[in-house]
């Protein structure tokens, strides 16, 4: 049975967002869905900034859940909505005002899918936003799986399905996207319910961090992540760094293998994202792209260390912020 305006509750996870909060919540404000059909619940992952302060400026339901991982955080808003749908949006992002209805409309017009938009970059964006994010168009699907920064899912398959992961750092949303598909459920992305992401690192250091984080949980999910294409590249080209520390150990033959573990995987990542991204691109730009993917693989490479270090020594595991 449709109904023309559904109670919809949207969860915005936060910790220590109040850079980019109060455009993420303005933007909420603005949306042309009715607001007695609307709820907002902010979830304080333990923000010991000016977060909770910006959240009290706007007609939200504020709850906190600290010490948790980002799933939990997820979870434990969605336990609090009302809604029969449920949107989970990221505190870093933005929407446009017709952003919610569309929404909902696509989910009425698709009772059994969960819709999710894909991530664009600011106006005016850093050199690393700009090669990281090849294509922000609101009509190229360049994503296969879930963001947990743009989901639209009801509440009944949730629960059905058993929720987000609690245990993982990232990556739940991708394994929320795969426990849909083996239940049965659809999973589509809509470009035209993007959302524009404010927080991607825009300095060198903040990426590989980011992708440090991203990744630490790679190992503890052996053997799924054997299937993870990105993590076998990942571990050749971790492989390849440790092995030019390491030739003359092994000879000069086994030189130009290292090289090739080191340059290749970055290389094949880059062809891969200009194609998928359909963006037209300039040849020197390619050499861009190609670092930037090198700082990404960097950065999985430090994750996957890290993840090992936590796997075998955990007492001597250090929690890697994605800052």
């Amino acid at each position: 049975m449709s109904i023309k305006n559904p109670l919809v509750s949207i969860v915005v996870p936060v910790l220590n967002e109040e850079r980019y909060l109060r455009n993420c919540l303005q933007s909420l404000y603005n949306l042309d869905y009715p607001s007695q059909s609307l709820e907002i619940i902010v979830v304080d992952n333990g923000s010991c900034d000016n977060s909770m302060n910006i959240a009290k400026e706007y007609p939200v339901k504020i709850f906190e859940k600290p010490g948790v991982k980002v799933g939990a955080v997820r979870n434990y808003g969605a336990s609090k909505a009302k809604g029969v749908i449920i949107v989970f949006l990221d505190s870093d992002c933005v929407v446009e005002p017709h952003w919610l209805s569309e929404g909902i409309n696509k989910m009425e017009l698709k009772q059994k899918a969960t819709i999710g938009g894909q991530c664009l970059i600011r106006e005016n964006p850093s050199w690393i936003e700009k090669y990281w994010v090849l294509n922000s168009s609101r009509e190229i699907i360049h994503e296969k799986n879930l963001l947990g920064s743009c989901i639209f899912i009801r509440r009944e398959v949730l629960n059905n399905i058993g929720q987000f992961d609690e245990s993982l750092n990232s990556g739940e949303d991708n394994e929320l996207s795969e426990r849909l598909r083996k239940e049965g459920y659809s999973v589509e992305i809509d470009p035209s319910l993007s959302v524009v992401h404010l927080g991607y690192p825009t300095t060198i250091k903040g990426f590989i961090r980011r992708q440090a984080w991203h990744s630490v949980d790679c190992v503890a999910q052996l053997p799924h992540s054997f299937r993870d294409k990105i993590f076998l590249l990942s571990i050749a080209y971790t492989l390849g760094i440790f092995g030019l520390f390491l030739w003359p150990f092994f000879g000069v033959k086994f030189l130009a293998l290292f090289l090739g573990f080191v340059l290749l995987p970055p290389a094949i990542i880059s062809i891969k994202r200009i194609y998928r991204s359909k963006a037209e691109i300039r040849f020197y730009e390619f050499f861009y792209i190609y670092f930037i993917d090198i700082l990404y693989l960097t950065g999985r490479a430090i994750g996957i260390v890290n993840g090992m270090k936590a796997f075998f020594l955990p007492k001597s595991n250090k929690k890697i912020s994605k800052a």
